[in-house]
């Protein structure tokens, strides 16, 4: 099982849990990432060359590829299941600049970014919501799981190909005083490979 890591009182980063590639569901996660540790050839992550969003075709529908860099992550290509479940398309944009500069957001950009820097594939599964401007406070919610792969050049990373699904609609309240230290640990895991 995973066990979340321990946060010293002078670390302002986010922390993460650990979670063994055996305790990650869906079953299609442990395949993709199985895949991805095949395509490292020793080294940290894959080189940028080998993302093959096919290496699992039943996942494609759900895939994000991002580009990372120091400035921005953007959102390059997007599955059908994502576009549909965000109803929006999100190609070209940032995170910020698709779901709006809120807490959440900051939070999944948060994530990416050490996934980035690390190296390391991450895990998540929390509460997803997207506002819906017809309705003043009404969000569309649903239980989110992603894992995010890292790929890149030279000891950096320079893409994540995402593989995000979500449940059906739910009802989840939403809030603004989420504890997002106190969150993390219990939602997003960096993958022990």
């Amino acid at each position: 099982m995973y066990a979340p890591t321990a946060k010293s009182p002078t670390d302002a980063e986010p922390t993460f849990g650990r979670i063994a590639i055996a305790d990650i569901e869906p079953e299609t996660f442990r395949e993709i990432l199985h895949c991805w540790c095949g395509q490292r050839d020793g080294a940290a992550f894959p080189p940028a060359g080998k993302i093959d969003p096919f290496l699992l075709p039943a996942l494609v529908p759900n895939l994000i590829l991002y580009e990372v860099t120091d400035s921005a992550i953007t959102f390059r290509v997007v599955g059908e299941k994502v576009v549909t479940t965000t109803g929006t398309n999100l190609k070209g944009r940032t995170l910020v600049e698709a779901f709006g500069d809120t807490p959440y957001v900051h939070m999944v950009e948060g994530q990416l970014r050490e996934c980035a820097a690390s190296g390391v594939p991450l895990y998540s599964r929390h509460d997803f919501q997207l506002r819906d401007d017809t309705y003043k406070d009404a969000f569309h919610s649903r239980k989110a799981w992603r894992i995010a792969l890292p790929y890149g050049e030279d000891g950096r990373v320079t893409r994540l190909l995402c593989y995000q699904l979500f449940s059906k609609e739910i009802e989840i309240h939403y809030r603004k005083d989420i504890d997002f230290g106190e969150l993390l640990p219990k939602t997003v895991f960096k993958i022990e490979i």
